[in-house]
């Protein structure tokens, strides 16, 4: 494990370093607590390459695909779409970069932030930031055909089918905390990412009934809201019972954290108990809100054909 690592992991446990360790011909205090975590992720990063540059990228394609759809549309991509996206793909950085992932090697409750920033804040703003519309718009007709029979194919029907999507990411969550895959990942570097990568796909497919900017596979947009409103307040008891299983279980379930002691699993279970419930009742507020907007403006035209 790389030296800067350990020394960021030994911080965030709480353990000393061994033998005097140094950082920079600096020789270090006494590991900082838990406690002191919010001041060190604004102090302490940690950039792996490959990401930065996958995130970088991400960002040049879109903006080179805003350019795109202004040019063949003649019209202004909006710049809260463009916001939303950019603060997406910022977040998920923040989730994966930060001193949260050195933290997350030491305790299980930085380890929980993470997987809710990836799948409920991360997923949603890249999906607000509208990337199939702008695909859509930004690209020839030949290659907008192309990607609308993609959507239309029917494997895609099957993975975009809302109970499909709501089932497939309470069950990957589920299944992820409550396999031997989590300490897996936890003891080995490819099976992380692939856990991450998989909890933010299953979340971008959550959402995408929700939320969804322009076409999907299953309809030319979002949910009803009344499905949309049905489809979250059936998540919320869904997502808050596994924060409850983690909470109330009386033995540590990973090894990996059993220095951290029982406490920490317990407020890990806490984080994704009161945090998914709260995102989804956020979710759920605003759906309503929209939706109370549209009856207003509908009613408004009726009453102006009167």
């Amino acid at each position: 494990m790389p030296e800067d690592r350990l020394h960021h992991i030994a911080e965030y446990s709480g353990a000393t370093l061994p033998n005097g360790a140094t950082r920079g011909g600096e020789r270090l205090p006494n590991a900082k607590r838990y406690r002191d975590l919010p001041m060190q992720v604004l102090e302490r990063w940690q950039f792996d390459p490959a990401a930065v540059v996958a995130a970088a990228a991400v960002i040049v394609a879109y903006g080179y695909a805003v350019r795109a759809f202004e040019r063949r549309r003649g019209k202004p991509w909006p710049a809260l779409r463009m916001t939303c996206f950019f603060v997406g793909v910022a977040s998920g950085l923040f989730a994966l970069e930060s001193p949260l992932d050195a933290a997350s090697d030491a305790r299980f409750g930085p380890h929980m932030v993470q997987h809710l920033i990836l799948a409920d804040v991360t997923a949603p703003l890249l999906l607000l930031g509208g990337p199939l519309l702008l695909a859509l718009g930004a690209t020839p007709p030949r290659v907008a055909r192309a990607i609308v029979t993609v959507l239309r194919s029917k494997v895609a029907h099957v993975l975009a089918f809302p109970l499909v999507t709501w089932f497939g990411f309470i069950i990957v969550l589920w299944t992820i905390h409550f396999s031997g895959f989590f300490e897996a990942a936890l003891e080995h570097e490819p099976l992380h990412l692939l856990e991450h990568a998989i909890i933010l796909s299953t979340a971008l497919l959550f959402w995408l009934p929700v939320i969804a900017i322009g076409p999907t596979p299953w309809v030319d947009g979002p949910l009803s809201f009344p499905l949309r409103m049905l489809y979250l307040i059936v998540a919320m008891p869904a997502a808050a019972m596994l924060g409850f299983a983690l909470y109330s279980a009386r033995h540590i379930l990973y090894p990996h954290y059993a220095a951290a002691g029982l406490a920490d699993q317990q407020n890990a279970g806490e984080i994704m108990w009161v945090g998914g419930a709260l995102v989804m009742f956020v979710a759920f507020m605003l759906v309503g809100y929209e939706w109370a907007k549209h009856e207003q403006r509908l009613g408004a035209r009726l009453d102006a054909r009167s």
